[in-house]
């Protein structure tokens, strides 16, 4: 999906959730539920294979781009962690 021009797709007819929600807040309910996925993997890599999890500090958003960024990290960690987990497996 391209996000370059934004203008191009409205968000009118038929929606996914018609429910208003800012996008902050979706934004927030989706890195909490990252984080989570990340919680996971991370307790699976260590009971399986015994290997903790490198642990960073988090930063607090200054603004909505600082989210997007923490946001898209936290799923690069996911999608590390679960590739270690493959490798491990042998997948």
């Amino acid at each position: 999906m391209n996000y370059d021009n934004m203008t191009a797709v409205k968000c009118e007819g038929e929606c996914l959730n018609p429910v208003e929600m800012p996008l902050a807040q979706t934004l927030n309910d989706a890195t909490l539920m990252a984080s989570d996925v990340l919680q996971m993997a991370y307790a699976i890599n260590q009971h399986l294979f015994g290997k903790g999890p490198v642990q960073s500090e988090g930063k607090e958003p200054k603004c909505f781009r600082d989210a997007l960024e923490i946001h898209a990290n936290l799923i690069g960690c996911v999608a590390e962690e679960m590739r270690k987990i493959c490798n491990s497996l042998g997948v």
